[in-house]
C-alpha cells in the first residue's frame, strides 16, 4: 500500500485537481509516507509521516483550512487503502511472522 500511495503523487509546481491524489513540488509527501510495523500486535500503519510532513496532509485528505487557507479534499491514502484492500491479506499473509 505504501508503493501503491507513492505511485499516486505526481510532482508538479501546480496543485492537483479537488478530487485527485495531491501533487508534491519538490517531493517531500512523496517521501513522507513511511510505514510502521508493531510485530505483537500484528498491525502495520502506512501513511504520511506528521514528523516529515506536519498536519498539511489533513487538509489535502479531507479538505480542511491550513496556515489561514481552505484546501478542496485531495484523497489519497483513503482510495489507496479501497483500492489495495483486496491484495492485502495476500500480501501480509507471510510477511509478519512470529
Amino acid at each position: 500500500m505504501r508503493r501503491a500511495a507513492r505511485h499516486q503523487v505526481k510532482t508538479s509546481d501546480h496543485p492537483s485537481p479537488p478530487g485527485s491524489p495531491p501533487h508534491s513540488r519538490a517531493g517531500l509527501l512523496k517521501r513522507s509516507i513511511l510505514f510502521g510495523l508493531d510485530k505483537p500486535a500484528r498491525t502495520v500503519v502506512i501513511g504520511p509521516a506528521e514528523s516529515v510532513i506536519g498536519n498539511a496532509m489533513a487538509a489535502h485528505e479531507f479538505g480542511g483550512r491550513y496556515r489561514r487557507e481552505r484546501y478542496p479534499a485531495r484523497p489519497l491514502m483513503g482510495p489507496t487503502l479501497t483500492s489495495t484492500a483486496p491484495k492485502l491479506a495476500q500480501f501480509w499473509r507471510d510477511a509478519v511472522t512470529d
